[in-house]
């Protein structure tokens, strides 16, 4: 470097042995000596050691680029070189993948799909702040859908993972939509491994959403032959809620440098074969160090004159001690962010608050200083400080470690604290509008540190209704507990009671819906204290209700009684009619599962009543579906077939795509069970169609168990187990156990009649354990008369009798009349198998006129056959 050298950063003029400006700190490329192999953009130190990690880390490569999918952990304390390590095997050992990262936030844990967002963002060259419209047609371009694939609306599935609500999934059930989501990203995350090999880098993973690790569960479980590697990162001793699964898992826990490590990387920075002795007499035994520790303790020694490079080698300049160089990495952090200049340590304070990636221009915006911000920025990245990230076109830039943006956040005075949030909210508000869905998260963070609880209770009720949206349920429970928290803390509390019962009954329903039970009844009991504060009688009852639902759900009928017949009493001298018929459809579900049918007939026709007033379709529709249901029990088919038919109209009405596939396959049952098998194909046939368009694969699911049960009926046997494994194979993928145990039920039906009596007992079997996991009555009861069936075949009648015995309690006890011709049949098979002709000849009997008074026709001809049968069977052997 030439004598007289002006640094670039501050003009200040530089000795030309020196490669540190001893004015500003910045670290100059092109001095003579080896702190130049400090890289300034990438903020990298020299690399050495680690060689075991190195190998473990080539070995896991190499299984990927075969073909077999492969998990990296790797987890150390903060410093200890994680991110140093990955990005050493980028740049020698995964030259071969398409690398993505996506670095996780404590502030953005608490985002749906924040951490799969920015992985989408850089494959798909996302930028930040471009329309809706170009996303769409860069996720278009960009990311593809293996071919073969059946996904629907993925690309804007993949736009609301972003944060943007399209709105074009009104209709579709929340579920259902997060899981179309969840395929959708898999799916691209398939494309891209299908393209070439492809390493996904998810850092610091023990702040990553629920909504991520539901979907980091899915790639995990579901890609097994695919050229995928997974690298994570995570603070020790941190563990994962989910265990990774082992057969592809390399772990490694990064341990601080040891004695000879630490020679090793000062030498290289210092370009020195033989380190100063005053570096190796300040390696005390107690010291653990890490490359962060290292890297913070050479630029201070540097920038501060402690050391100098002579003319042969590094000088002491000042006496090494511990007042002078700290020996905690937090407090070595510290002095140096002390002696940095106002308005340099000011853009660093800023980034802290921003707390993610933010541009030059946002820090214009903020006015941060009047004169050479640019250049100020450029100096904090000399100095280490600040890093480049690679999104957009206009330079991003992050805070270079999460243990230096937690240092700088944390030294902030409160005030001080408050008041940067509060500017920093009002210049993302004057960038992004106040309705930018993309950005509720960050401008709810923001207010709420900021201590703004009008303009943060705003956004975190837009944060909670878009993690409902999109059924992230632990997400929307956090923003749920922000509210709570708000509300209560309030001075104007009274004024905000009302409020505080709306979110508690809210947050009790989120509960409920992922079966944390204690949780929910403790939200409705705070809710009900809070509603008799209000002395409202239709607050009160809301809560009444909803204890009722909570009850209902865990089976508890006579603590739902008692919580209906309070509502009811509240209720009473109330003019609310929504409520009276939130209340009767309530009851109606009461009434039902107590076996008390024209109760709850009379209670749906109720709600139908206020429902046609109030022009409330969804409550007439499920209401019309109800009341069809109730009648295909009693076995009044053409009254179920009538009912079915107008929820399927009503359903067209309200354009419900979701309700008009489930309409399909209850009018379908009905035609089935009146032996119209061509009618009944069509409906599940239009169900099944309906289901893959909109993507609701549960009732896709359905369909497909329904065809397979035409098909048997028509004896198509090889048909009939086609539909019936796909059915299997479906609900086995969305996880939903009552559907499997109804594929497993069918399955079981249709080897019996191939004549696959071993295998229908697998099938039985399996389908009675699920079943009775879930205390489902209907299903236990048809899994336990095909288990009598297959038993009867073997020879096992005691053992098929007291199969019988529990069926016929079942169906007692919760009035499913619809089976009780199977249920007689199967007793005419066991007396038959026993040589009780008469005996079986009065039970067939039984069955056929059981079928024909409940107008089941298929029902009726199974059982006619089994009569006929016996009549012709005189010796007693015929079976």
């Amino acid at each position: 470097m030439a004598s007289g050298a002006v640094c670039p950063f501050c003009n200040a003029t530089i000795e030309p042995e020196f490669p540190l400006c001893s004015s500003c700190g910045a670290l100059l490329v092109g001095a003579s000596v080896g702190v130049t192999h400090f890289d300034s953009t990438a903020g990298l130190l020299p690399f050495v050691g680690r060689t075991d990690e190195m190998e473990s880390i080539r070995r896991a490569a190499e299984t990927a680029l075969a073909g077999s999918k492969q998990i990296l952990w790797i987890s150390g304390r903060p410093g200890v070189g994680k991110t140093r390590l990955l990005s050493e095997a980028v740049s020698t050992l995964l030259s071969q993948f398409h690398v993505t990262r996506s670095v996780c936030s404590s502030h953005g844990q608490y985002v749906p799909f924040r951490a799969f967002a920015d992985l989408f963002r850089k494959a798909a060259d996302i930028r930040l702040n471009d329309s809706v419209e170009n996303n769409l047609k860069q996720i278009q371009k960009r990311l593809v859908v293996p071919e073969g694939f059946e996904v629907q609306h993925w690309d804007q599935r993949l736009v609301e993972l972003l944060g943007w609500q399209l709105g074009n999934g009104q209709g579709i059930p929340a579920t259902e939509r997060r899981r179309q989501t969840i395929l959708s990203a898999k799916t691209a995350l398939l494309g891209l491994a299908r393209t070439r090999p492809t390493c996904l880098i998810l850092e610091d993973i023990q702040w990553m959403d629920a909504s991520s690790w539901e979907l980091l569960d899915g790639i995990l479980n579901d890609f097994e032959d695919l050229p995928l590697l997974i690298c994570l990162t995570s603070r020790e001793p941190w563990q994962p809620a989910r265990e990774l699964p082992h057969e592809c898992l390399t772990k490694i826990v990064l341990q601080p440098l040891d004695s000879e490590q630490t020679s090793d990387l000062l030498g290289a920075i210092f370009a020195s074969h033989t380190l100063p002795d005053f570096m190796l007499d300040s390696l005390k035994k107690d010291q653990e160090w890490t490359p962060l520790y290292i890297d913070q303790l050479v630029r201070k020694l540097i920038s501060q004159n402690i050391v100098k490079e002579g003319k042969d080698d590094w000088m002491q300049e000042t006496p090494l001690d511990d007042e002078l160089i700290p020996r905690e990495l937090v407090n070595l952090i510290q002095s140096r962010i002390a002696g940095l200049g106002e308005g340099i340590r000011q853009i660093l304070e800023v980034g802290a608050v921003i707390g993610a990636p933010f541009t030059s221009d946002l820090l214009e915006r903020l006015q941060i200083c009047s004169e050479g911000l640019r250049e100020k920025v450029a100096m904090l990245e000399a100095m280490g400080f600040l890093a480049r990230t690679d999104q957009e076109e206009d330079l991003h830039y992050v805070l270079n470690h999460a243990v230096t943006q937690e240092v700088v956040y944390n030294s902030l005075m409160q005030d001080h604290r408050k008041a940067m949030h509060a500017r920093v909210l009002q210049t993302l508000l004057s960038l992004y509008g106040d309705d930018s869905e993309a950005h509720y998260e960050m401008m709810a963070y923001h207010a709420y540190e900021a201590n703004l609880p009008d303009v943060a209770l705003r956004y975190l009720t837009k944060c909670a209704r878009k993690a409902r949206d999109q059924y992230a349920n632990r997400e929307a429970l956090e923003f749920y507990g922000q509210i709570l928290s708000l509300l209560v803390q309030s001075p104007r509390l009274r004024e905000h009671t009302d409020q505080i019962v709306d979110f508690l009954l809210k947050q009790a329903e989120v509960h409920r819906y992922i079966g944390e039970m204690e949780e929910a009844k403790a939200d409705l009991e705070q809710a009900q204290q809070a509603a008799q504060r209000t002395k409202n009688g239709a607050r009160q009852a809301q809560v009444e209700m909803a204890g009722a639902l909570l009850a209902l759900s865990v089976g508890a009928s006579r603590e739902a009684g008692e919580h209906l017949n309070k509502a009811g009493m509240l209720l009473e001298p109330v003019d609310e009619p929504r409520l009276k018929m939130e209340l009767a459809n309530l009851q109606g579900i009461h009434a039902w599962r107590a076996g008390r049918l024209d109760d709850a007939e009379g209670l749906y026709h109720g709600v139908i009543e206020i429902g046609d007033t109030l022009s409330d379709l969804t409550y007439v529709a499920n209401a019309y579906n109800n009341l069809g249901l109730i009648a295909y029990s009693k076995g009044d088919l053409h009254r179920a077939f009538e009912l079915h038919s107008k929820a399927l109209k009503v359903r067209q009405q309200m354009d419900d795509l979701w309700g008009q596939a489930a309409s399909h396959n209850n009018i379908g049952i009905v035609f089935e069970n009146n032996n119209h098998e061509d009618s009944a194909e069509r409906e599940y046939l239009q169900a099944l169609n309906l289901a893959r368009t909109t993507g609701f694969r549960e009732v896709e699911t359905a369909a497909l168990a329904n065809l397979g049960q035409c098909a048997e009926n028509k004896g198509l046997f090889p048909q009939s187990l086609e539909y019936n494994s796909r059915s299997l194979d479906l609900a086995t993928r969305l996880g939903d156990r009552r559907s499997q145990a109804i594929a497993l039920d069918n399955l079981g039906n249709t080897h019996y009649l191939c004549g696959l009596f071993s295998e229908a007992q697998d099938k039985h079997g399996a389908a009675l354990r699920l079943a009775e996991s879930l205390d489902d009555g209907d299903i236990c009861c048809r899994a336990l008369l095909g288990l009598c069936f297959d038993l009867i075949n073997g020879g096992k009648t005691d053992e098929a009798e007291s199969l019988c015995d529990r069926a016929e309690q079942i169906v007692v006890r919760l009035g499913f009349n619809e089976t009780r011709p199977r249920l007689y049949r199967a007793r005419a098979e066991l007396l038959l198998a026993r040589g009780d002709i008469p005996g079986a000849q009065d039970e067939a009997s039984k069955a056929m006129r059981s079928a024909q008074e409940m107008h089941l026709r298929a029902e009726e001809t199974r059982a006619t056959v089994l009569w006929n049968r016996l009549r012709q069977d005189k010796s007693g052997n015929g079976k």
